[in-house]
């Protein structure tokens, strides 16, 4: 299928694999690369996955410091991802995202979530994928993971980095019960899988090129870190809050209801903002005709007769990777942490290391000294020339 090989799953919950040649493997030897790591040449492509050529890549940098050259890499799995969600949607045979949005259905919700849950097992030991302090300029995004605000804030950014991570969004069904899993409820997934499948398409080429790694979160594939983070978590002191970012949440929940139920009424889309935000008639009213006149621009918006079996729809926002999360992932891989959102930068603020109350080097007189970042807003293009 994606790459050449073939994937079976049957009722009885069994799996197959063969490869394009039909060789069969055990569970996870498809993952496997064998590259000899003592003896790459200079102009080859970097066993780690990364794009790079061996020289300008995993050259100079101790072994110890790689990520792992034995499986496919982070940014490999993402790319299969990618192949298979064209593959699935019909966009490598000439489907449009039009055609997408107007007849994706729940079979291929479930085959694109099962492969998700397929490249990333359970027992994945994502510490050997995860990049080394190897002496790249490289960052990760601790903020809202939606695909509007990684267009406009995180994406222009990345081109500041040698890599920029991004902790990805899509939920695992390895890690979830069933009745929250896409594989089990489907049609609770139109909408989100819609997002998931657009984030992944938008971000593609930054991927391909090594400038974006989308990784998963580590915690995932570790309980006893899932507990320690939430304990962490729980031992903050105050609950940080941010009208900001309450109020930029609001406007994505606002659009994403209107973009789920595009083909409705206006009558009910108004009675829909009403009863979800408590706001008078007149207001919801002007949410709606806000929403119509610049619909047709965007590529979240739903384009299929919604039903009553469509009413429990996910619609998630999270403000990930968390303090902890983040801070964890900073060290572990020599990044500084890049974020937009005010919560979280409250929340380094309170961390700081303080003398007698007061902090040894306050962050707020280095936000003062800074009037305006650089973004590239031409990146992609700019790479493409180079």
């Amino acid at each position: 299928m994606f790459g050449g090989e073939i994937f079976v799953k049957y009722e009885d919950g069994n799996t197959h694999y063969q490869d394009a040649l039909g060789r069969t493997s055990n569970h996870g030897d498809h993952f496997k690369k064998q590259i000899d790591e003592l003896k790459p040449s200079i102009d080859d492509l970097c066993g780690c996955g990364s794009n790079f050529k061996y020289k300008d890549c995993c050259k100079n940098v101790p072994i110890e410091f790689r990520t792992s050259w034995t499986e496919l890499s982070i940014r490999e799995r993402n790319l299969a991802f990618c192949r298979a969600i064209k593959d699935v949607l019909g966009l490598n045979s000439g489907k449009t995202w039009t055609d997408v949005r107007q007849e994706m259905n729940e079979e291929q919700i479930v085959e694109l979530y099962q492969f998700y849950s397929y490249l990333w097992p359970i027992d994945t030991d994502i510490y050997s994928l995860i990049p080394k302090p190897d002496g790249k300029y490289r960052a990760v995004y601790s903020g809202l993971l939606d695909t509007r605000m990684l267009i406009a804030i995180a994406i222009p950014s990345a081109s500041l980095f040698d890599e920029f991570l991004i902790q990805s969004p899509i939920i695992n069904p390895n890690n979830v019960k069933p009745e929250f899993s896409p594989i089990h409820s489907p049609s609770s997934f139109k909408y989100k899988a819609l997002k998931d499948f657009a984030m992944m398409l938008e971000l593609e080429p930054y991927i391909g090129t090594g400038l974006i790694n989308l990784i998963p979160d580590p915690s995932s594939f570790n309980q006893a870190m899932i507990t320690e983070v939430l304990n962490m978590a729980t031992m903050r002191k105050g609950e940080v809050s941010s009208e900001k970012d309450s109020k930029v949440i609001k406007r994505f929940y606002i659009e994403d209801l209107l973009n789920f139920h595009y083909t409705a009424s206006h009558e009910f889309k108004v009675q829909l903002i009403r009863d979800s935000f408590g706001v008078p008639e007149v207001i919801a009213s002007e949410y709606v005709d806000a929403f119509d006149a610049n619909a047709e621009k965007s590529s979240l918006v739903a384009l299929q007769e919604t039903n009553s079996n469509d009413s429990g729809q996910i619609f998630s926002f999270s403000m990930e990777p968390n303090y902890e999360m983040a801070m964890f992932l900073a060290q572990v891989t020599g990044s500084v942490i890049v974020t937009d959102s005010e919560s979280r930068w409250i929340e380094f603020q309170k961390a700081q290391h303080t003398v007698q109350g007061i902090p040894s080097y306050p962050l707020d007189i280095v936000s003062s000294q800074i009037k305006i970042l650089p973004s590239d807003y031409m990146m992609l293009d700019n790479l493409r020339s180079a």
